[in-house]
């Protein structure tokens, strides 16, 4: 068959609709009384069986034992008491902050493909907890565009959405994680500064795709200080030496916070591609990167840093050299 166009096109990985704007993003929900909880409401993305669910903290004040389950939705999309798929909860005991925990359920559950279903974080039995659960804030922590679905909620007399995407993961009994699209479960989010003059003077991913596809384009978050100067993104090839194409961003004509930028390329099967960022004046520039956490976004092989249908990491290199 001979290539085919997909209409839209298919970014890898996708684009993460809350602009990610500081470390401070993973802030978190407060639950702080006895009925107080945070869920995540999504779409169930295959039939199996569900082991374990992923979540992450932030602040915590006073630790309690939390309950970790999933549940049905009614029919305002709001989570119940019952139970989904025979599942019984599971528990983490003396929970630290800003931490992420991959929690084995009582019993697991058995989950049928495209069901609604809701992961639900609570105290197991509420003493003195005083805890944030966290979810992923756009820029400024305000992003109220962003409540759509996958969604989150919050109880505190009632169910209210929270602006915010959902920040867990889902574990099968084969090992795999099921892919959510909107869902983000990073345990971090961290700003890399550098400038022409630092060592290395790059930074990139690297990545490769099980099909030959077409590369057209490119998205990055990132921060500039100062208006003047110029940055290039550079894809190279599997050897990490020659490009492939060239993108310059003029910092002057660009909202300097997000750029979608024109790149076309064919790209091989397996093989192993350079994304890079080149700063061409000393001006700083901080790229945004998330450590990705045992979850939607992950495969077997690489259980802490996937991102997209394969593969990718953060990479750098020196003076322009490649990989």
């Amino acid at each position: 068959m001979t290539m085919q166009s997909i209409i839209g096109g298919l970014t890898i990985p996708h684009h993460v609709e809350a602009v990610i704007g500081a470390p401070n993003d993973l802030t978190g929900y407060l639950i702080d009384a006895a009925a107080e909880k945070v869920a995540f409401i999504f779409k169930i993305p295959k039939s199996g069986t569900i082991t374990e669910i992923g979540f992450r903290t932030g602040a915590v004040t006073i630790a309690d034992t939390l309950k970790i389950g999933l549940y049905t939705v009614d029919t305002s999309n709001n989570p119940t008491t019952t139970a989904y798929g025979g599942m019984v909860a599971g528990t983490q005991a003396t929970p630290a902050a800003n931490t992420w925990y991959n929690v084995a359920l009582g019993t697991n559950c058995t989950a049928t493909a495209d069901d609604a279903a809701a992961v639900v974080i609570e105290f197991n039995s509420y003493v003195a907890g005083n805890l944030r659960i966290a979810a992923l804030d756009g820029s400024s922590g305000s992003s109220g565009n962003i409540c759509g679905f996958p969604e989150s909620k919050q109880y505190t007399a009632s169910w209210a959405n929270i602006a915010a995407r959902p920040v867990f993961s889902i574990k099968y009994s084969d090992g795999s994680y099921g892919f959510i699209y909107g869902c983000y479960p990073v345990s971090a989010v961290t700003e890399t500064a550098f400038n022409s003059s630092s060592t290395p003077d790059e930074r990139g991913l690297k990545f490769s795709i099980p099909f030959p596809a077409r590369l057209s384009g490119f998205w990055l978050n990132y921060r500039v200080t100062g208006v003047t100067g110029s940055a290039d993104v550079v894809l190279y090839d599997s050897d990490g030496t020659t490009v492939l194409q060239t993108h310059t961003i003029d910092f002057q004509k660009v909202n300097a916070s997000l750029e979608q930028g024109h790149i076309l390329s064919s790209c091989r099967k397996a093989d192993d591609y350079h994304v890079e960022l080149i700063l061409r004046f000393h001006r700083q520039c901080g790229c945004y990167h998330g450590l990705f956490r045992g979850g939607a976004e992950l495969s077997s092989d690489d259980p802490d840093r996937r991102l997209g249908l394969d593969r990718y990491h953060d990479k750098a290199s020196v003076d322009g050299a490649g990989p």
